[in-house]
């Protein structure tokens, strides 16, 4: 149910179930957006632990194993690229309207 294309009853019993089934919408909003924040904290941190994982192989760069480093750091450079474009598609599929045309949040604005 949307607040905004709803009509409201004017049933006392039926407006009861209808303002218990927006905030059950609302909550199921609330725990996919705390969820999507917690991916994107994860997403975060592993692109931080990669960025601190090829300057310490850039530091070691000029030992005696220096291709063996070079292929390292070039892996890590893409896993780290590859992460921060999932973040990126990630944010932006959480933006798009979803199938009933509203985008998320949408459900819970006054008209």
């Amino acid at each position: 149910m949307s607040l905004a294309t709803a009509d409201l009853p004017s049933d006392p019993d039926a407006l009861r179930a209808f303002a218990l089934a927006c905030q059950a919408e609302l909550a199921a909003a609330s725990t996919e957006l705390k969820a999507a924040k917690v991916a994107v904290q994860l997403t975060t941190l592993e692109i931080e632990k990669l960025k601190f994982q090829i300057a310490k192989l850039r530091r070691m760069q000029f030992g005696r194993s220096s291709e063996r480093i070079a292929r390292q750091i070039e892996q890590l450079e893409n896993a780290s690229s590859i992460a921060r474009d999932q973040a990126d598609f990630g944010l932006a599929k959480r933006s798009m309207p979803r199938p009933d045309g509203q985008e998320m949040g949408d459900n819970m604005k006054k008209s």
